[in-house]
């Protein structure tokens, strides 16, 4: 988030007497904090990291296993990060 949004929120943080010091701190970190980007990757390539066949690829999808990202109505990708973890005994 640019500085001088930082800024304006905490004024007007320093001005909300309904906000306690822990949450002002709270919302400034989440402000300054930086996103991490995710790498996406296609349903072939989450296949093959996994060493899984598609229908069952489906049915962790299913089972809340592994997010989906849907891009359009055909397409959609997986996150590298979740799929590797999974690949090496994570949940």
């Amino acid at each position: 988030m640019e500085q001088r949004l930082i800024l304006a929120f905490e004024a007007l943080l320093d001005n909300a007497s309904e906000v306690s010091l822990e949450q002002r701190n709270k919302i400034l970190a989440a402000c300054k904090s930086v996103p991490k980007k995710r790498r996406l990757i296609k349903r072939k390539e989450a296949i093959q990291i996994l060493g899984i066949s598609a229908p069952t690829l489906l049915k962790f999808i299913r089972a809340g296993k592994i997010d989906v990202y849907k891009l359009s109505q055909r397409k959609c990708r997986f996150d590298l990060d979740q799929i590797e973890t999974i690949a090496n005994g994570g949940e």
